[in-house]
């Protein structure tokens, strides 16, 4: 079956989706988007994705995902897209998305646990313009919270959070925002 090694688009959506097995995708060099939507995964590891190398746009939202292991995504080094909302996400490791930080151009985080904007792990992305972190726990923006992400973030979504506080330079280094949502 080395027809299907030629897929750009695979649809995995709602479906029951657990786990994915290490190498699953290695000989799928030339998928582009990979909706992996609305299953049951709890977990992702670096090897979920070898091989993915072409892969531009990876969808895992509104599944059970409460850990990303570091690195997880460093074997997609063309990803632009990354949804990750209607998870169970507290935290983010330091490393999450290293490999995929001069690349990365939208991530959703939006409907997660997160209580905070996790700065450590959003700093340094390249050419980021788009970042969701709505319908979170994230109570306050700090001083400083938004320096160093990504000198092109043009739009941030924080509606639904709940904001009782923005810190007075809260939004320092966003200076090229051209959407806020704090709805």
């Amino acid at each position: 079956p080395h027809e299907i090694f030629s897929l750009e688009d695979l649809d995995l959506s709602w479906n029951q989706i657990n786990q994915i097995k290490s190498d699953s995708f290695s000989e799928s060099t030339e998928l582009a988007v990979l909706n992996l939507n609305h299953n049951k995964m709890g977990k992702i590891f670096r090897e979920n994705f070898d091989g993915l190398l072409n892969l531009g746009t990876l969808l895992i939202s509104d599944n059970e995902l409460d850990t990303i292991n570091s690195d997880a995504f460093s074997s997609c080094p063309n990803l632009q897209t990354l949804a990750l909302s209607g998870n169970k996400l507290h935290n983010l490791g330091s490393n999450t998305f290293r490999g995929i930080k001069s690349t990365l151009r939208e991530l959703n985080l939006a409907r997660n646990l997160l209580g905070s904007i996790p700065k450590r792990q959003l700093l340094n992305f390249e050419h980021l313009t788009i970042l969701d972190l709505s319908e979170n726990q994230i109570k306050f923006v700090k001083n400083g919270d938004l320096e160093g992400i990504s000198p092109g973030l043009m739009e941030l979504r924080l509606s639904g959070c709940g904001l009782y506080s923005v810190g007075d330079s809260g939004f320092y280094g966003a200076a090229s925002l051209k959407t806020l949502d704090l709805s």
